[in-house]
């Protein structure tokens, strides 16, 4: 299984746009083919941080995710 974690760092007036749209990335990410899980945390130490974690059942399957439109969605 392979792990990624991207996290981010927002504005305070952007923290719960943020949030909601990865919430939303998080529950389509799941039902693409290979993503065993996917789940947003908020840092608790930080209040503005967010992370997004998904696990992959292979190497491709996160490759081919990093090249979808949804995930350069997330970077924009």
């Amino acid at each position: 299984m392979i792990r990624s974690m991207l996290r981010m760092v927002t504005s305070p007036a952007d923290q719960d746009e943020a949030l909601t749209i990865l919430c939303s990335m998080a529950a389509r990410t799941r039902a693409v083919s290979g993503c065993v899980a996917c789940r947003v945390y908020r840092d608790a130490q930080q209040d503005r941080a967010l992370l997004i974690e998904a696990i992959w059942q292979k190497e491709a399957d996160l490759n081919k995710h990093l090249r979808s439109e949804e995930f350069r969605n997330i970077l924009l």
